[in-house]
């Protein structure tokens, strides 16, 4: 009789966990039981019984406020930064793009490469100075190409041009002093000298002076004048006399 009660003892321990079992796996709970997330956090066990974590990335009910740093938090790993754009690959990319706005411009015969600057790990600012001649006009462009993306496959944006226009033509010497001469022939009524010299490339200033009889033939008098003669756009010669005088002697 001394055996009887240790086995009746293990018998009612026997009972009780059978009675106990069943209310444990019977527990359920989902997100609304939880006032914080780290509560939450909590009752997340290995295999998720509950359905507490529905994106399995290891952090319980993720919509819940934190209560303030609990026991059973979780943080999210941050996400590795985006791959960063070689400037080398944003300079190749960009003078492809360059080179393309030259051969469709019609007034630009070349371009030169003038530096990449990065705004941010996948954009680069590539800038380029492009140039044309064409009869008497040269045309100097400057702009720039935004690259943005990865090294496989960027994607380019040309910013706005601001170009130039300057006049190249040059009136040449010979030509200036030969209009001046028929203008100053004319006034004459003969051939007179003619002393000239630049304004600019475009421009000759000059004077003449001859003697010729008065309208009455009674006496002598001596003439001056200045000319000025131009380049126009169209290509043709502009000549301008002024401050024409004559006095007799």
């Amino acid at each position: 009789m001394r055996l009887a009660r240790p086995i009746i003892v293990s018998a009612l321990a026997t009972i009780a966990v059978f009675a106990i079992a069943p209310a444990i796996a019977s527990a359920d709970y989902d997100c609304a039981d939880f006032a914080t997330q780290e509560e939450a956090q909590e009752y997340l066990l290995p295999g998720d019984p509950y359905g507490l974590d529905a994106d399995n990335d290891g952090v319980a009910c993720e919509d819940l406020p934190s209560g303030g740093g609990g026991g059973g938090s979780v943080e999210k790993t941050p996400p590795p930064p985006p791959p960063k754009l070689d400037k080398s690959v944003a300079r190749d990319a960009a003078t492809r793009v360059a080179r393309n706005v030259v051969r469709e411009s019609g007034r630009l015969d070349n371009v030169a490469f003038k530096g990449c600057r990065r705004k941010s790990r996948q954009h680069v600012n590539c800038r380029f100075l492009a140039r044309g001649t064409g009869g008497d006009r040269r045309v100097t462009c400057r702009f720039k190409v935004a690259v943005e993306g990865t090294n496989e496959n960027p994607a380019t944006d040309i910013g706005a041009r601001r170009c130039r226009t300057e006049v190249t033509a040059r009136l040449q010497y010979g030509r200036a002093k030969a209009a001046m001469q028929r203008v100053a022939a004319d006034l004459a009524g003969k051939q007179v000298p003619l002393d000239i010299s630049r304004l600019n490339r475009l421009t000759f200033w000059g004077w003449s002076e001859w003697k010729q009889p008065t309208p009455d033939a009674t006496a002598t008098e001596a003439c001056y004048v200045e000319l000025t003669v131009e380049l126009q756009p169209s290509g043709s010669l502009r000549v301008r006399a002024e401050n024409l005088a004559c006095l007799a002697e």
